[in-house]
């Protein structure tokens, strides 16, 4: 079983300096929601708290997008939903 990835913080509530290391980290690369799901098993959770639903879930929402990279050092995902980073360690 893969590593579970759990949420940490969103951009608004970290600092800004982690946030620009992790995306622009030169490791950085863009993930399926397929991916994101897969290892990140709380996110329909955080999408719950975001708003999403059946009627209409992350996964649909082609606003939405998905990486993988370092967030202070240590291996996480994120995906950027209204130009705020949700990060997953």
């Amino acid at each position: 079983m893969p590593h579970a990835f759990r949420f940490i913080t969103d951009c608004i509530s970290s600092d800004g300096e982690s946030i620009n290391n992790m995306r622009w980290h030169d490791k950085q690369v863009e993930v399926s929601y397929r991916t994101m799901r897969k290892h990140c098993p709380g996110l329909l959770e955080r999408a719950a708290e975001l708003g999403y639903d059946r009627y209409f879930p992350l996964s649909r929402d082609w606003h939405v997008s998905y990486h993988r990279s370092f967030f202070q050092g240590r291996p996480c995902y994120y995906f950027v939903w209204s130009q705020i980073e949700q990060v997953f360690v």
